[in-house]
């Protein structure tokens, strides 16, 4: 009979009273599909203490490791589960942050010159200048954030 075992043995600890234990899965291999095998090999890494995160990382990092398998290999799983590989796409990414940083920056400037603009709707007879319009006198305009 063909099978597959995996095991796992924990020594006794004495002090703390934890006593040792053995776990075993065991799977023929007659007709048995990959998903098959990670399935009783991920029920086994359970058993044995690894959490689920650990795991799937751990399963990420193997298939997208491109100094044991095939880059070409690498970029079609990557392709096919819509991801993306971090370490090709760093300047995309940067760009993309910066992008976001400048109109995250433009949209505040232009909260401060609308609250100064309401402040002054607000009352208009006021000789001293509200906090909101000494902000917006003292902040960039939103038209020249775009320089």
């Amino acid at each position: 009979m063909n099978e597959i075992t995996f095991t796992a043995h924990s020594p006794a600890v004495e002090c703390i009273n934890y006593p040792e234990y053995k776990v075993q899965f065991t799977i023929e291999n007659s007709d048995v599909n990959v998903r098959e095998y990670l399935t009783v090999f991920n029920n086994f890494l359970k058993a044995i203490g690894f959490s689920d995160y650990t795991i799937l990382k751990g399963e990420l990092q193997m298939a997208t490791d491109k100094e044991c398998n095939d880059s070409k290999m690498v970029d079609q799983i990557l392709e096919s589960e819509g991801l993306i590989d971090s370490f090709d796409h760093t300047q995309e990414i940067l760009d993309l942050e910066q992008k976001h940083k400048k109109e995250l920056d433009r949209y505040e400037a232009e909260i401060i010159q609308l609250k100064a603009e309401l402040s002054r709707l607000k009352d208009p007879d006021n000789s001293q200048y509200t906090d909101e319009e000494l902000v917006a006198m003292y902040t960039k305009s939103p038209d020249k954030l775009w320089d």
